[in-house]
């Protein structure tokens, strides 16, 4: 018989049936205090607990009390909606294009609909350089027209749609890779918030697959379609540190040779903790060599540092927003006049997938001289000038840079500012304080105003400014230096903060 003091705690087994489901218990403010993948097992003390399940594009919550007894307590998890798109129907050998050849891949994008009966608009497949190589047509209501596969050279190409319900609709852009000797699967779910109104092509929660092009259907592997999901919504998350289990991403790392996919998702929910650089450096290897210079897993060489493989390039934008990431905070890796400068500023959406507005044609700022920009004294120029009044002769770029430096200028120094007045309120308070206090300050600034000088002057360091803006960091640059003329400030870069806060 256990004794009272062991009736405190008891060992919680919760099983969802799920493999790609995440399990989060959580106390009455909200701390995690114990978490699994498909099957969670803790010892806890008994009490109520919020059990939150990541398994879909929306969290399912419930309250459990764990009650004092003896032997395992096993909670069977409620039914958990991956919504994961479904195509319309599986796309026979006799859709796939004639005459395959071994030098080409292929792009097979399909609509999943939900309650709509039609597209509010169409959704296009364009090369890189403006082709419409495939389209899928507001006629496509039904099963037999909602897909299309395509025969196409290695590369990347872009999905364009235009959503409803703005009055000067936008067209936005993402890519896909296409790899020789494999098909892309991309299935879209077609969104209706009106029963019986024209639907939406929702392209940013679209799941990608990659198989082996000799299957005759779409891949029904259900594990490895709900693995790929499941790091899909990981990785668009908004939380930086939101991942997966070890074993799940090792079964996505292992998985890659079938399904590549599952290698770059595993890949870049690695980057998310502490990762096994050689095992990076294997995954990359394997994912370069089966897909070639796919931008999202180039990226991966950037983390590495290692441009032994050839020049990191990217004039193409990558698939994933997390790529994206790792390439705007590098310098030099993002050729002028590129269609991947072209789209800083324009950036859309907010998950895995990196989306954009079709960029317009638009003259570029000139190469700067590397090195020179100041950014900390440009952005005292603009703070000065007033986020809101920006000159009249700023190209878009340039605006976006002004508006950022302006406002980020302002909430530095009202930081620094109560720092300044955090310290100063401690100081009064010990002996002789209020004497001593403005002297020894001004030549030993207290811990707080140090941490928050500090972080002031990471804000305007260029490679925060690409990520935070999402716009690669020599377009940055160039912008900084046209800038820099047109609000006349001097180049001269200090290294240091060298305005008084």
């Amino acid at each position: 018989m256990s004794t009272s003091r062991e009736l405190l705690k008891r060992h919680l087994v919760i099983r969802t049936g799920l493999p790609t489901a995440e399990i989060l218990v959580m106390d009455g403010l909200g701390v995690v205090l114990a978490r699994g993948v498909e099957n969670l097992q803790a010892d806890l003390p008994c009490g109520f607990y919020k059990i939150r399940y990541l398994a879909g594009l929306a969290p399912t919550d419930e309250f459990l009390e764990l009650p004092p007894g003896e032997g395992d307590f096993t909670h069977i998890a409620p039914h958990l909606n991956v919504d994961v798109p479904k195509a319309p129907r599986p796309l026979q050998s006799s859709s796939k294009p004639q005459g395959s050849s071994a030098e080409t891949g292929e792009l097979c994008v399909a609509l999943s609909f939900e309650s709509a009966s039609s597209l509010a608009s169409a959704l296009a497949i364009r090369a890189m350089d403006g082709k419409q190589v495939g389209i899928l047509p507001q006629e496509s209501m039904n099963s037999s027209q909602g897909w299309i596969t395509l025969e196409l050279a290695p590369g990347c190409y872009l999905l364009e749609t235009q959503p409803e319900g703005t009055s000067a609709p936008e067209t936005i852009e993402q890519c896909v890779w296409v790899a020789k000797g494999w098909r892309t699967e991309v299935l879209v779910p077609v969104r209706s918030s009106v029963p019986d109104h024209p639907g939406v092509p929702d392209t940013g929660n679209a799941a990608v697959f990659m198989s082996n092009p000799e299957q005759p259907e779409l891949s029904e592997n259900e594990r490895e379609f709900n693995l790929a999901e499941l790091a899909r919504q990981t990785l668009g998350r908004a939380n930086p540190d939101a991942s997966l289990g070890e074993s799940v991403i090792r079964d996505m790392l292992h998985g890659k040779f079938e399904n590549p996919m599952l290698g770059i998702y595993g890949a870049y929910l690695m980057l998310r903790g502490r990762y096994d650089r050689a095992l990076l450096v294997e995954v990359a290897g394997n994912l370069r060599r089966m897909l070639g210079n796919h931008p999202d897993v180039l990226a991966l060489f950037l983390v590495l540092d290692d441009a032994a493989g050839g020049p990191l390039e990217f004039r193409d934008p990558p698939m994933l927003r997390s790529a994206w990431n790792v390439i705007v905070a590098r310098s030099g890796v993002v050729p002028a006049g590129s269609y991947a400068r072209r789209i800083g500023g324009n950036l859309r959406g907010w998950g895995a997938w990196l989306q954009w507005k079709a960029p317009e044609a638009e003259e570029q700022p000139a190469a700067a001289e590397t090195g020179k920009i100041d950014f900390i004294k440009l952005a005292q120029a603009a703070a000065s000038r007033g986020s809101s009044t920006p000159p009249d002769n700023l190209q878009p770029l340039e605006k976006i840079l002004y508006t950022y430096l302006a406002r980020s200028a302002s909430q530095s120094q009202e930081a620094v500012k109560l720092a300044k007045s955090i310290t100063a309120s401690v100081d009064k308070k010990k002996v002789l304080g209020s004497v001593w206090s403005p002297v020894v300050r001004y030549l030993a600034p207290s811990d707080i105003e140090k941490g928050t000088l500090g972080a002031a002057e990471r804000v305007f360091q260029p490679e925060n400014i690409a990520l935070s803006l999402g716009i690669p960091q020599d377009a940055i640059t160039d912008a900084g230096a046209s800038l820099s003329k047109k609000l006349g400030v001097e180049f001269g870069w200090r290294g240091h903060l060298p305005f008084k806060l």
